[in-house]
């Protein structure tokens, strides 16, 4: 068929319409074969099939695009964890938390430059722990039973479960203006007036007025408390504030914050001010006379801010109930929580320490002014308690004879198991050895007997050095009757230090009385009694001459070798005292220089090559280990002993006595607890400040400046040993070696 088209336009618009009626009739009958083709089952199968697959495709490449990422970010939490401390858990304390790491840095240096804490919430926390991300999670609530679970399931070890420890505590309050003078308020008043149904004033008290309401909004930790415990945890919504309209473009911060803000308002009674800070809950409070608001109570927050603090009646009581510290520290005052951490099995001693540097009472003041209390606050409210129970003559007495010396001792250790376990009342009865030591056998004789015994009969004996053989024969029979368990409390002793140049390594005790009584003038008269082959000089005294072959014990001019005695003040220092009363007699004393402390004679001995003096071997392990003396072991050659807590308990050390205790087997539970107390290490201090050396007390010799090593080139610059001159530029390179050639004199 052919088309002739037309010039005019008519003809055109014609022939456009002919052209797409023709196209219709032919492309329709194809439509409509294919339409019947696919509506068979085969390929609508296969349509579902294509569709399916597709799908599939898509979300495995979107895990693909997650998992990727979440393998860089794994990687970089871990070069953040692998250079910090790693903490996880709630962000009620992380502020406290990070101040107290920068405290705890500054004093280890060694430690993690940062703490890396990742928040958002207590379920944050625990999953951290789980997977073993985290060193230590800090929680604020119990473990749910699921949690447990989890907890038992990751760590099946009954032996390597992870631990809690109690950080802090955290109170709400309910304020009001200070005129205001309502006497208390229960969980249901608080929850009527913040939901609107409770309006005003006179339903609660005698004041007439509207009531006012102020609170917090998210994050604070007021809100999440409030909630939880007022409104028990259920999610309200509260009608809509009116806002300023603002002609900006909304951002997707600004619609997360809306959300929240929606989530967080209470029903009814209308719109009422928040604000995310409880300062400003205060002082809005401070203002209107007929307000009421919620906060976190801070210590000492509350003095001149304008606002009462109201007491809360708990459920099912009677009895309202103040937020002060001791309620709030054991748990009376209702609206708390209890802030601890829980440490998984394998953290580092890092994180142990830090969590131990933060429950301990040096960092109390900063804790309490984050606005906690910290639990570390309640041994010491517990310790003022049992003291003053203790002056008020509460508690089972534990009786004790024994010599005068030692009631200041018994006084000082009974204030010290008071401060650390339970009230006891010590009654101590010092006399003579032998009328102590009667009384204590013939008590205890009678209760093996089981004949009735007083009960103002002494349970516990201590003596200040052995038991005599004459008090011991008097009493045999009866002491083996009672059958008495003994212990050396401590050991109370002297020891004798000279300086570092002198080559004395032991001495005897009678050479030391000769020494302090002025006897022995000079250290050629100690030497003469083969002792060592040397004067403090360092000189040979064989036979009493030195390697010149004069007599030293006639040398008087020699400085070196004249001894110069010190020691401290006797009166002052209770070890020094039993060695000048019991050992030497003060009265006998000659030429002995008296000091202050102990520190003195150390640094006067230190710096004079003759000098020897006596210390509290208490003492010596404090400073002497610093200054560069030399401690001399007491006792006849191969036999010697120095002043070691082992040696001085044992009895080896000859300038020490031992104060010892006997414990009936009668004895009431109260008297062996304390025994048990005082055998530890807690009361090392009150055995240290009586001059008495324990079992626990770290004693360490102090050892000699070692001896600078002399260059083995001579004064020419000639080797020794070759004889060779040493050549200045032999590392030089060459350049600089032509460059020194060439300054020499007649260099080229």
């Amino acid at each position: 068929m052919v088309i002739k088209i037309s010039e005019t336009k008519k003809d055109r618009v014609c022939c456009g319409l002919l052209v797409v009626v023709m196209g219709l009739l032919l492309v329709l009958p194809l439509n409509l074969v294919r339409a019947q083709q696919l509506d068979t089952p085969e390929t609508l199968k296969d349509c579902r099939t294509r569709i399916e697959a597709r799908k599939k495709a898509e979300a495995e490449e979107q895990r693909r695009l997650v998992a990727k990422r979440k393998v860089k970010a794994e990687a970089v939490l871990a070069k953040i964890r692998g250079k910090s401390l790693c903490l996880a858990g709630t962000n009620t304390a992380r502020s406290t938390l990070e101040k107290l790491y920068r405290e705890f840095h500054q004093k280890n240096p060694d430690t993690p430059q940062k703490l890396f804490y990742e928040g958002g919430g207590t379920e944050v926390g625990f999953r951290e722990i789980l997977v073993g991300h985290a060193e230590a999670a800090l929680v604020r609530r119990k473990l749910t039973d699921k949690e447990k679970k989890q907890l038992a399931k990751a760590y099946p070890n009954p032996k390597r479960q992870p631990t809690e420890a109690v950080f802090s505590k955290s109170a709400m309050v309910i304020i009001v203006h200070k005129s205001n003078r309502i006497s208390s308020f229960t969980y249901q008043q608080i929850e009527d007036i913040y939901r609107g149904k409770v309006t005003d004033w006179s339903e609660v008290s005698s004041r007439k007025a509207k009531i006012e309401r102020i609170g917090t909004t998210y994050p604070a930790l007021s809100w999440g408390m409030f909630t939880r415990q007022i409104l028990k945890g259920k999610r309200v919504r509260f009608p809509e504030e009116k806002k300023p309209r603002v002609r900006r473009k909304r951002t997707r911060d600004d619609i997360i914050r809306e959300r929240r803000e929606r989530h967080q308002r209470f029903p009814g009674g209308g719109a009422f001010p928040r604000y995310i800070q409880d300062g400003k809950v205060i002082q809005e409070v401070a203002k209107k006379p007929n307000a009421i608001g919620y906060c976190i109570l801070s210590p000492g927050e509350f003095k001149t801010k304008g606002v009462r603090i109201v007491p809360i009646i708990p459920e099912g009581k009677t009895e309202a109930i103040e937020p002060t510290r001791e309620n709030v520290l054991f748990d009376k005052y209702p609206l708390q929580l209890t802030i601890k951490f829980l440490i998984r099995p394998g953290a580092s001693q890092v994180a142990r320490d830090f969590i131990k540097f933060v429950c301990s009472e040096e960092v109390a003041e900063m804790v309490r002014q984050c606005g906690l209390h910290p639990v570390s606050e309640k041994e010491q409210i517990l310790i003022k308690r049992r003291l003053a129970a203790m002056k008020a003559g509460k508690g089972p007495k534990v009786r004790v004879v024994g010599a005068k010396g030692c009631g200041k001792l018994l006084d000082g250790l009974a204030v010290d198991y008071v401060m650390a376990t339970a009230v006891i009342q010590m009654k101590y009865s010092g006399g003579e050895e032998r009328a102590a030591v009667g009384r204590f056998a013939t008590a205890g004789a009678k209760a093996a007997a089981g004949e009735k015994v007083s009960a103002n009969s002494p349970q516990l004996l201590v003596l200040d050095g052995a038991m005599s053989e004459k008090t011991r024969d008097a009493y045999r029979e009866k002491l083996a009757a009672a059958k008495p368990v003994r212990h050396v409390l401590g050991a109370r002793g002297v020891a004798v230090i000279v300086n570092p140049k002198n080559p004395l390594k032991s001495i005897t005790a009678e050479q030391v009385v000769e020494v302090f009584r002025g006897k022995a003038k000079s250290w050629a008269d100690v030497a003469g009694a083969g002792q060592t082959g040397k004067t403090a000089g360092g000189k040979t005294a064989k036979g009493g001459k030195t390697a010149g072959g004069k007599n030293t014990k006639n040398n008087k001019n020699d400085k070196n070798s004249q001894i110069v005695r010190y020691s401290p003040d006797p009166t002052k220092d209770a070890a020094v005292k039993y060695f000048h009363r019991e050992i030497l007699q003060a009265n006998r004393c000659r030429g002995v220089q008296y000091r202050k402390t102990a520190d003195s004679v150390i640094g006067f001995v230190a710096s004079n090559p003759g000098g020897i003096g006596v210390i509290d071997v208490n003492d010596l392990a404090k400073t002497a280990a610093q200054t560069g003396v030399k401690v001399l072991a007491i006792g006849p050659a191969g036999k010697a002993a120095l002043p070691t807590s082992k040696n001085l308990l044992a009895g080896k050390y000859p300038l020490a006595r031992q104060v010892i205790m006997y414990v009936s087997p009668n004895a009431d539970e109260a008297t062996k607890d304390f025994v048990k107390f005082i055998l530890t290490a807690e009361p090392s201090e009150t055995f240290a400040k009586a001059g008495l050396v324990t079992a626990h007390s770290k004693i360490t010799m102090p050892k000699p400046k070692p001896a600078k090593k002399k260059s083995a080139k001579g004064k020419a610059g000639k080797d020794k040993k070759s004889g060779k001159k040493d050549d200045k530029n032999k590392n030089l390179p060459k350049w600089k070696k032509d460059k020194e050639k060439s300054k020499a004199p007649g260099g080229w």
